[in-house]
């Protein structure tokens, strides 16, 4: 009796699997990995558990949910270069590129993404060529552009109607206060708008050497997550 059992719960794990397979195929993944959770603690195949791990582990990174993965990836068995790929991918999702890269030793690629996550760009661009880096502005170069133009920080950073705003904010001012102490000589006007146009000065510089940082983050976080799904199917 106990042999029949067995021979029918093995006939039913694959059967389970290749179902897990076409919901994936249909693009119904929570489907799926339950149907894969399914499989993997119906079957007393170590090998076959650890694929099913990695497999589902590598839904959730393709779906951005790291954490998930992490927890798939603790079901795993063989601490291959599959698994290293997959924890590495999960700790660069999570911000962690510097525990990214000890798992990214076998493929320099990989640890040219773990620079890019850390802001090398020296390093990741002796591993890509320029042009597949992901933009990146200077922050100082923004705050100078701002010190001396008024909002040209913020278009360098392609904020374009930041920057224009805060042109004609900070010049605007300027000219008023210049115009009530030229013309109208009303100093205690003139001293107003002057300290106005001064604080909206050096709000830009700041604001644009944060803008920069931004615009370099999110390419960076954009450019990661692109290449990781990328990667995933290799």
């Amino acid at each position: 009796m106990s042999t029949i059992i067995f021979v029918v719960i093995a006939s039913v794990l694959p059967i389970r699997k290749s179902f897990a397979d076409y919901l994936l195929i249909q693009g119904d993944t929570f489907s799926a990995i339950t149907e894969y959770w399914r499989a993997y603690y119906s079957s007393d195949s170590m090998s076959l558990r650890d694929e099913i791990a990695k497999k589902i582990a590598s839904i959730y990174i393709a779906e951005t949910k790291p954490r998930n993965a992490l927890y798939a990836l603790q079901k795993s068995y063989v601490r291959d270069t599959c698994f290293k790929k997959l924890y590495g991918f999960s700790m660069l999702l999570l911000g962690s590129p510097d525990s990214a890269i000890l798992y990214f030793d076998f493929n320099r690629n990989y640890r040219g993404l773990a620079y890019i996550a850390q802001g090398n760009y020296r390093e990741a661009g002796k591993i890509f060529p320029p042009d597949v880096l992901p933009l990146h502005r200077s922050p100082l170069l923004a705050g100078i552009l701002s010190m001396i133009i008024p909002g040209m920080g913020r278009v360098y950073t392609k904020r374009y109607g930041d920057g224009f705003y805060s042109f004609v904010l900070t010049a605007g001012t300027g000219a008023l206060s210049y115009y009530y102490y030229q013309y109208e000589k009303k100093k205690t006007a003139a001293i107003a708008f002057s300290l106005l146009s001064f604080s909206f000065y050096t709000g830009d510089i700041y604001g644009s050497i944060v803008s920069a940082m931004r615009f370099n983050y999110l390419h960076r976080i954009g450019f990661i997550h692109k290449s990781v799904k990328q990667y995933l199917k290799d």
